[in-house]
């Protein structure tokens, strides 16, 4: 009866060995699901920053979406979300332009309303760049 103890013991932290190592692996897979895919970037009049205009596509699951991260001028864009705006569709449908009014303010315009998840109205910590949104009027 001993035997059969250790026999059960030893499946069950084995089944638990096996779980634990598919849980890791779903978690290292799952974890970089989404891509960007940049689009444009436009520097600052001073040259210290940079916009960066990307689709962020998470895969057959969820839709296209336009999004905008402002960095330092030498950084790379990361395998992150957009830390300025994030709005649904696809670039090229959004009509997504990114303008330097000033080395302390950027314009961003698009030619069509689409649903926002984030549109923050200033980034930094010691030299704020303010965000100003527009809507561009189409001309035809």
């Amino acid at each position: 009866m001993n035997i059969w103890k250790r026999i059960a013991a030893s499946i069950a932290m084995l089944a638990l060995g096996i779980l634990a190592v598919l849980a890791f692996l779903f978690f290292l897979l799952s974890a970089n699901v989404c891509e960007n895919q940049v689009f444009a970037e436009q520097l600052s009049p001073n040259k210290t920053y940079k916009a960066v205009l990307f689709q962020r596509d998470c895969g057959a699951t969820t839709g296209f979406s336009s999004q905008v991260s402002l960095l330092n001028a030498d950084s790379t864009l990361a395998n992150e979300s957009g830390n300025i705006m994030v709005v649904d569709g696809h670039p090229d449908n959004n009509a997504i332009t990114l303008t330097w009014s000033s080395n302390d303010e950027l314009v961003i315009s698009q030619a069509r309303f689409s649903r926002q998840y984030k549109a923050e109205q200033t980034w930094g910590s010691f030299n704020k760049i303010s965000i100003r949104y527009i809507t561009a009027s189409n001309s035809n």
